[in-house]
């Protein structure tokens, strides 16, 4: 630990253990069908749990591939949050959550993150506006001159055109789920 680190956090030590460590499982669920048009509605049935297990908050989230058949367009900003119209969750039958304007709501709350946030959340679909062209495939996007625009080739070269939409926002704001024994 150096002078500088010591001084900011007098009572700091590094062999606190600061996660949970267990069986980690991974499940992966291919909706039927696999595409969906505009306007259509989109049910996500998550399995119940078994009596030992829990859902950790940032786990769940719908992955899908960005298809533009329109090469001078590209989308707007924070496109995975953009397409959800309504969330509605339900636990047990009953609705837990309900929010008709979910999208206009979850971008407003994305307007208020720090630089170093927003950077993190390429994969939702925020970027900027280079990167944006290349993921939804339109002409004008470039991967090559300054900084900027080579790190936007590379993030494109990563992702491609694959983006993320979490589905968790209960879990998100509430906490860890374990279901009752």
């Amino acid at each position: 630990m150096n002078t500088t680190e010591r001084e900011l956090q007098p009572g700091f030590r590094r062999s606190r253990m600061t996660s949970i460590k267990g069986i980690r499982t991974r499940s992966v669920v291919t909706f039927n069908p696999t595409t969906i048009s505009p306007e259509e509605e989109l049910y996500i049935n998550i399995p119940k749990l078994k009596p030992d297990s829990c859902l950790v908050p940032g786990s769940l989230a719908l992955l899908f591939d960005f298809k533009n058949s329109n090469t001078k367009s590209r989308f707007n900003n924070n496109l995975a949050k953009l397409i959800t119209k309504r969330l509605q969750v339900k636990v047990a039958g009953e609705t837990a959550y309900d929010c008709s304007g979910e999208s206009l709501y979850e971008i407003y709350k994305d307007l208020w993150l720090t630089q170093g946030d927003r950077n993190k959340m390429t994969e939702q679909g925020l970027g900027s506006e280079n990167l944006r062209k290349l993921i939804s495939g339109d002409d004008s996007g470039v991967k090559v001159g300054d900084v900027g625009k080579i790190a936007d080739g590379l993030l494109h070269s990563v992702y491609g055109s694959k983006l993320r939409k979490p589905i968790d926002k209960i879990i998100a704001d509430h906490g860890l789920y374990v279901p009752f024994t």
